[in-house]
């Protein structure tokens, strides 16, 4: 069968045996099925109008499985039946027999040349260090417990007896809950991955290492990250993320985050008009400080003032939509704009949406 697929795809004949005396090559049991050198294809193998070589792949790993599978299977049977073998037939070779013998008696030397090593430790560590061993510590395992469909909660005391199956002495093993535990039926629904990263290849003329990237997976176990499904069952992501900024579009398995906040109040309701609105936002005096420290930074570096270095680093930084009849409305203008007086531990937001635009209600 695979012949005749390298047929149907025109492949050059790059083996050893040339298809006209493979015949006279191989086992007869290759061809009680299939014959090699006539025409006719075989039930299931690949058509010839076929373009593409997906099907063709499919059909070379299910013959791949089964012939790996039949060499595994021979290979553990192999030793019981060589064992019979030795055993039940009494026409061997005189030489063999010897031989068989000799190796037998060999496998005694071998059992006691394995035990130098073992010996030679026990001796350097009881015997020379005087080293004594620890005392015995009760196993431990991690268990997952999963809640039946028609049970809300069910709560678990400390001490409870957990069934682990038989040892091989044939006595119940048995596991203690070391914690009280209510188990429910939350369950894992999504993986989500949030990367934060601080490329030193990337600077905005700052002194310090400062976040470059925000990058997101909203569908962590997936190819890029947004679902696509994997390729040849090879299930690898990021766990914890990673740097895209030297990777290819193709490799990536993150996309660029989207991060930002809500707020709602009433006198947001703007009917009608040219509407602005003013916002201030009030930091900790210690995060104000070090937000300072990095204007300062830049403005020296860059040589420019520091309101232009905090409008470098801010201008564009934003986008503000406001809910409305039609959906969201994005604001005309978003300005971000220092405080007056530096030691003031804010900074304002200026808005602005035209008089086109639809009503801000609520959401």
């Amino acid at each position: 069968e695979l012949m005749q697929y390298a047929a149907l795809l025109e492949f050059q004949n790059l083996g050893n045996y040339d298809k006209t005396n493979i015949k006279t090559k191989f086992h007869k049991i290759w061809f009680n099925k299939v014959d090699l050198l006539s025409e006719n294809q075989p039930e299931g193998v690949i058509q010839k109008n076929l373009s593409s070589l997906i099907d063709f792949t499919k059909k070379i790993r299910i013959q791949f499985r089964t012939f790996y599978s039949v060499i595994s299977y021979i290979i553990q049977i192999a030793p019981k039946f060589l064992e019979k073998s030795l055993q039940e037939k009494d026409d061997h070779r005189p030489d063999i027999a010897l031989f068989i013998a000799f190796i037998e008696l060999f496998k005694n030397n071998q059992k006691q040349l394995n035990t130098l090593t073992e010996k030679h430790l026990d001796f350097y560590y009881y015997d020379v260090l005087r080293l004594k061993e620890r005392n015995l510590k009760p196993d431990q395992v991690n268990i997952y417990f999963k809640i039946a469909q028609h049970v809300d909660t069910f709560y678990l005391p400390e001490g409870s007896l957990l069934y682990a199956g038989m040892s091989e002495e044939g006595t119940e093993v048995l596991y203690e809950t070391d914690s009280p535990i209510e188990i429910n039926s939350a369950q894992i629904s999504d993986l989500k991955t949030l990367f934060v990263s601080k490329n030193p290849k990337i600077g905005i003329g700052s002194s310090y290492r400062l976040i470059t990237n925000l990058y997101a997976a909203p569908i962590a176990n997936s190819k890029n990250g947004l679902g696509e499904r994997f390729t040849n069952n090879e299930e690898e992501w990021p766990l914890f993320g990673e740097e895209l900024l030297e990777k290819t579009e193709s490799e990536r398995q993150m996309t660029y985050a989207e991060i930002g906040w809500a707020l709602s109040s009433p006198i947001l309701e703007m009917e009608e008009g040219h509407r602005e609105v003013s916002m201030k936002l009030e930091f900790e005096k210690d995060s104000m400080h070090t937000l300072n420290l990095l204007i300062k930074d830049i403005s020296k570096n860059q040589e420019i003032s520091r309101e232009d270095a905090f409008s470098k680093i801010f201008k564009n930084s934003l986008n503000v939509f406001l809910s409305s009849t039609d959906g969201w409305v994005k604001a005309n203008i978003c300005e971000v704009l220092p405080p007056k007086d530096w030691s003031e531990s804010y900074i304002s937001l200026q808005i602005s949406i035209s008089s086109a635009s639809a009503a801000i209600t609520g959401y």
